[in-house]
């Protein structure tokens, strides 16, 4: 598990950010996900991992992809478009942009449930992202 911690590995780079409330319960304050990436390797893609699907102060742009859980979908459908409006990224692949440039979001709805085993509208689901560099997509 990355916690606030940057990981070069490869063609690429991870970054894991704590979740909020177990930072608090450490004691640590909020973290400058920018500041992090200070040492990322040059020309490195950033892919940026955390628990809750916020939309980091100042981070647009300044990582290529975030991957994100915590909302469950809303595990009620019609509760999915408070969570969008709480969190700033809707579930499944959305595109942000910022004048540092763009990044793109995914919010999975997973396969588990907070507090009530329900499960209504918001089907679970396990996601294999392959990524590939933009010139060898072109390729067929």
């Amino acid at each position: 598990m990355l916690a606030d911690e940057l990981l070069p590995l490869g063609p690429l780079t991870l970054l894991g950010i704590d979740d909020p409330d177990v930072r608090a319960q450490k004691g640590n304050a909020d973290v400058d996900a920018t500041a992090l990436t200070a040492g990322r390797p040059s020309g490195s893609p950033l892919v940026l991992l955390t628990h809750r699907p916020h939309l980091l102060p100042g981070s647009v742009g300044h990582f290529d992809l975030q991957l994100s859980g915590h909302t469950h979908g809303g595990q009620i459908g019609v509760v999915e478009p408070l969570l969008e409006r709480t969190y700033g990224a809707p579930t499944g692949l959305s595109r942000h942009t910022a004048e540092a440039g763009e990044s793109l979001v995914y919010v999975t709805t997973g396969v588990g449930f907070s507090k009530l085993p329900i499960r209504l509208g918001a089907a679970p689901e396990i996601v294999i992202i392959d990524l590939v560099r933009a010139a060898d997509a072109a390729r067929p």
